[in-house]
Protein backbone atom coordinates (compact mmCIF):
# COMPACT_ATOMS: atom_id res chain seq x y z
CA UNK A 1 0.00 0.00 0.00
CA UNK A 2 1.31 3.44 -0.81
CA UNK A 3 2.22 5.88 1.94
CA UNK A 4 -0.68 8.23 1.23
CA UNK A 5 -3.22 5.51 1.87
CA UNK A 6 -1.54 4.37 5.08
CA UNK A 7 -1.69 7.96 6.35
CA UNK A 8 -5.32 8.29 5.34
CA UNK A 9 -6.28 5.04 7.04
CA UNK A 10 -4.51 6.16 10.21
CA UNK A 11 -6.75 9.23 10.21
CA UNK A 12 -9.77 6.96 9.85
CA UNK A 13 -8.66 4.93 12.86
CA UNK A 14 -8.45 8.09 14.92
CA UNK A 15 -11.88 9.45 13.98
CA UNK A 16 -15.57 8.60 13.86
CA UNK A 17 -15.25 5.71 16.36
CA UNK A 18 -15.17 3.26 13.42
CA UNK A 19 -12.94 0.72 15.10
CA UNK A 20 -13.74 -2.56 16.77
CA UNK A 21 -14.94 -2.43 20.34
CA UNK A 22 -12.12 -2.98 22.82
CA UNK A 23 -11.88 -6.75 23.16
CA UNK A 24 -8.65 -8.63 23.75
CA UNK A 25 -7.22 -10.78 20.98
CA UNK A 26 -9.35 -9.37 18.16
CA UNK A 27 -8.14 -7.19 15.29
CA UNK A 28 -8.91 -3.52 14.92
CA UNK A 29 -10.84 -2.52 11.82
CA UNK A 30 -10.59 0.80 9.99
CA UNK A 31 -13.65 1.57 7.85
CA UNK A 32 -13.54 4.23 5.15
CA UNK A 33 -14.73 5.33 1.71
CA UNK A 34 -12.14 4.22 -0.81
CA UNK A 35 -12.85 5.36 -4.38
CA UNK A 36 -16.59 5.38 -3.60
CA UNK A 37 -16.45 1.86 -2.18
CA UNK A 38 -17.01 0.79 1.41
CA UNK A 39 -13.60 -0.51 2.44
CA UNK A 40 -11.79 -1.86 5.47
CA UNK A 41 -8.25 -2.39 6.64
CA UNK A 42 -7.27 -4.78 9.43
CA UNK A 43 -4.70 -4.18 12.18
CA UNK A 44 -3.66 -7.57 13.63
CA UNK A 45 -1.47 -6.27 16.45
CA UNK A 46 -3.89 -7.44 19.17
CA UNK A 47 -3.68 -11.04 17.93
CA UNK A 48 -0.04 -11.33 18.96
CA UNK A 49 -0.47 -11.52 22.71
CA UNK A 50 2.59 -12.04 24.94
CA UNK A 51 1.60 -15.68 25.46
CA UNK A 52 1.32 -16.33 21.74
CA UNK A 53 4.60 -14.58 21.02
CA UNK A 54 6.23 -16.81 23.63
CA UNK A 55 4.77 -19.89 21.93
CA UNK A 56 6.07 -18.61 18.61
CA UNK A 57 9.57 -18.12 20.02
CA UNK A 58 9.46 -21.68 21.36
CA UNK A 59 8.84 -23.11 17.91
CA UNK A 60 5.05 -23.28 17.68
CA UNK A 61 3.52 -21.84 14.49
CA UNK A 62 0.72 -19.31 14.91
CA UNK A 63 -2.20 -19.71 12.51
CA UNK A 64 -5.18 -17.38 12.19
CA UNK A 65 -8.34 -17.40 10.10
CA UNK A 66 -10.25 -14.11 9.75
CA UNK A 67 -13.84 -13.67 8.63
CA UNK A 68 -15.26 -10.17 8.20
CA UNK A 69 -18.91 -9.56 7.32
CA UNK A 70 -20.84 -6.38 6.56
CA UNK A 71 -24.32 -6.06 8.07
CA UNK A 72 -27.12 -3.52 7.93
CA UNK A 73 -28.49 -2.41 11.29
CA UNK A 74 -32.27 -2.83 11.33
CA UNK A 75 -34.10 -1.73 14.45
CA UNK A 76 -37.30 -3.75 14.08
CA UNK A 77 -36.07 -6.77 12.13
CA UNK A 78 -33.13 -9.10 12.07
CA UNK A 79 -30.00 -7.42 10.77
CA UNK A 80 -29.27 -8.28 7.15
CA UNK A 81 -25.88 -9.58 6.09
CA UNK A 82 -24.68 -7.94 2.88
CA UNK A 83 -21.19 -9.20 2.12
CA UNK A 84 -18.32 -11.11 3.68
CA UNK A 85 -14.63 -11.80 3.13
CA UNK A 86 -12.12 -14.19 4.63
CA UNK A 87 -8.36 -14.44 4.94
CA UNK A 88 -5.84 -16.57 6.79
CA UNK A 89 -2.17 -16.40 7.68
CA UNK A 90 0.47 -18.48 9.42
CA UNK A 91 3.60 -17.19 11.16
CA UNK A 92 6.65 -19.31 12.02
CA UNK A 93 9.82 -18.32 13.88
CA UNK A 94 12.99 -19.80 12.37
CA UNK A 95 15.52 -20.28 15.14
CA UNK A 96 18.38 -21.15 12.80
CA UNK A 97 18.51 -17.67 11.24
CA UNK A 98 16.45 -15.63 13.73
CA UNK A 99 13.89 -14.68 11.10
CA UNK A 100 10.14 -15.07 10.72
CA UNK A 101 8.17 -16.52 7.84
CA UNK A 102 4.58 -15.62 7.04
CA UNK A 103 2.26 -17.35 4.62
CA UNK A 104 -0.76 -15.18 3.84
CA UNK A 105 -3.93 -15.86 1.89
CA UNK A 106 -5.52 -12.42 1.68
CA UNK A 107 -9.13 -11.28 1.17
CA UNK A 108 -8.65 -11.39 -2.61
CA UNK A 109 -7.54 -15.03 -2.49
CA UNK A 110 -3.88 -14.37 -3.31
CA UNK A 111 -1.32 -16.46 -1.42
CA UNK A 112 2.21 -15.31 -0.69
CA UNK A 113 5.01 -16.59 1.50
CA UNK A 114 7.85 -14.33 2.65
CA UNK A 115 10.47 -14.08 5.37
CA UNK A 116 10.91 -11.06 7.67
CA UNK A 117 13.38 -9.81 10.23
CA UNK A 118 10.80 -9.00 12.92
CA UNK A 119 7.18 -9.34 13.92
CA UNK A 120 6.74 -5.62 13.36
CA UNK A 121 7.63 -6.16 9.71
CA UNK A 122 4.98 -8.87 9.48
CA UNK A 123 2.36 -6.66 11.11
CA UNK A 124 3.16 -3.91 8.62
CA UNK A 125 2.77 -6.35 5.72
CA UNK A 126 -0.52 -7.67 7.09
CA UNK A 127 -1.88 -4.15 7.42
CA UNK A 128 -1.06 -3.47 3.78
CA UNK A 129 -2.44 -6.75 2.47
CA UNK A 130 -5.54 -7.16 4.64
CA UNK A 131 -7.49 -4.54 2.73
CA UNK A 132 -10.87 -5.24 1.12
CA UNK A 133 -13.79 -3.43 -0.49
CA UNK A 134 -17.31 -4.71 0.12
CA UNK A 135 -19.81 -2.62 -1.85
CA UNK A 136 -20.18 0.58 -3.81
CA UNK A 137 -21.35 3.40 -1.56
CA UNK A 138 -23.94 4.43 -4.17
CA UNK A 139 -25.55 0.96 -3.97
CA UNK A 140 -26.06 1.08 -0.20
CA UNK A 141 -28.93 2.64 1.74
CA UNK A 142 -27.76 5.94 3.24
CA UNK A 143 -30.77 6.08 5.57
CA UNK A 144 -29.61 3.15 7.72
CA UNK A 145 -26.50 2.35 9.73
CA UNK A 146 -24.00 -0.44 9.07
CA UNK A 147 -21.40 -2.38 11.01
CA UNK A 148 -18.79 -5.10 10.52
CA UNK A 149 -18.50 -8.37 12.43
CA UNK A 150 -15.02 -9.83 12.85
CA UNK A 151 -14.51 -13.52 13.62
CA UNK A 152 -11.08 -14.93 14.42
CA UNK A 153 -10.02 -18.56 14.75
CA UNK A 154 -6.61 -19.30 16.20
CA UNK A 155 -4.63 -22.50 16.63
CA UNK A 156 -0.93 -23.12 17.08
CA UNK A 157 -1.12 -26.24 14.93
CA UNK A 158 -2.35 -26.41 11.34
CA UNK A 159 -3.18 -29.35 9.12
CA UNK A 160 0.07 -28.81 7.23
CA UNK A 161 1.97 -29.04 10.51
CA UNK A 162 0.28 -32.30 11.42
CA UNK A 163 0.91 -33.79 7.98
CA UNK A 164 4.62 -33.92 8.69
CA UNK A 165 3.91 -36.77 11.12
CA UNK A 166 2.80 -38.92 8.19
CA UNK A 167 6.34 -38.99 6.80
CA UNK A 168 7.53 -41.01 9.75
CA UNK A 169 4.47 -43.23 9.67
CA UNK A 170 4.96 -44.04 6.00
CA UNK A 171 8.43 -45.34 6.73
CA UNK A 172 6.97 -47.92 9.13
CA UNK A 173 3.74 -48.99 7.42
CA UNK A 174 2.54 -49.33 3.86
CA UNK A 175 0.57 -46.30 2.76
CA UNK A 176 -2.37 -48.44 1.65
CA UNK A 177 -3.62 -51.87 2.49
CA UNK A 178 -6.22 -54.05 0.86
CA UNK A 179 -9.09 -55.60 2.81
CA UNK A 180 -10.51 -59.06 2.15
CA UNK A 181 -12.65 -57.71 -0.68
CA UNK A 182 -9.68 -56.14 -2.42
CA UNK A 183 -10.81 -52.54 -1.85
CA UNK A 184 -8.59 -49.73 -0.58
CA UNK A 185 -8.53 -48.95 3.11
CA UNK A 186 -7.21 -45.85 4.81
CA UNK A 187 -3.56 -46.19 5.71
CA UNK A 188 -2.40 -46.37 9.27
CA UNK A 189 -0.70 -43.01 8.75
CA UNK A 190 -3.87 -41.38 7.50
CA UNK A 191 -5.80 -42.58 10.54
CA UNK A 192 -3.22 -41.20 12.97
CA UNK A 193 -3.05 -38.02 10.92
CA UNK A 194 -6.80 -37.56 11.30
CA UNK A 195 -6.60 -38.24 15.03
CA UNK A 196 -3.88 -35.62 15.55
CA UNK A 197 -5.81 -33.09 13.51
CA UNK A 198 -8.95 -33.68 15.58
CA UNK A 199 -6.96 -33.17 18.77
CA UNK A 200 -5.55 -29.93 17.41
CA UNK A 201 -9.03 -28.75 16.38
CA UNK A 202 -10.32 -29.17 19.93
CA UNK A 203 -7.90 -26.48 21.06
CA UNK A 204 -9.03 -23.86 18.55
CA UNK A 205 -9.55 -20.45 20.15
CA UNK A 206 -12.33 -18.28 18.74
CA UNK A 207 -13.02 -14.60 19.28
CA UNK A 208 -15.61 -12.26 17.83
CA UNK A 209 -16.03 -8.49 17.85
CA UNK A 210 -17.96 -5.84 15.97
CA UNK A 211 -17.41 -2.28 14.93
CA UNK A 212 -19.71 0.37 16.26
CA UNK A 213 -22.66 1.25 14.04
CA UNK A 214 -21.90 3.95 11.50
CA UNK A 215 -23.61 6.07 8.86
CA UNK A 216 -22.18 6.10 5.36
CA UNK A 217 -22.05 9.88 5.50
CA UNK A 218 -19.62 9.66 8.45
CA UNK A 219 -16.96 7.79 6.51
CA UNK A 220 -13.85 9.68 5.57
CA UNK A 221 -13.10 9.63 1.84
CA UNK A 222 -9.61 8.30 1.16
CA UNK A 223 -9.44 8.71 -2.58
Amino acid sequence: MSGWRIAAVFVCLCSLFISTEALAETPRIAVFNYSDSLAIEVDCTELFTPHRVELLQNGYPLSFALKVSLSQDKKLWFDSHIAKASARFRVVYRKWDNRYSCELNDFAGYTTSETYESLDDILHELEERLFATFAMISELDESTRYYFNVNVEYRNMTFDDVKSADRWLRSNRHEKQLDSNGTDKSSFGEKVLGLLWNIASVNVEKDESATQRFWLSELRRVR
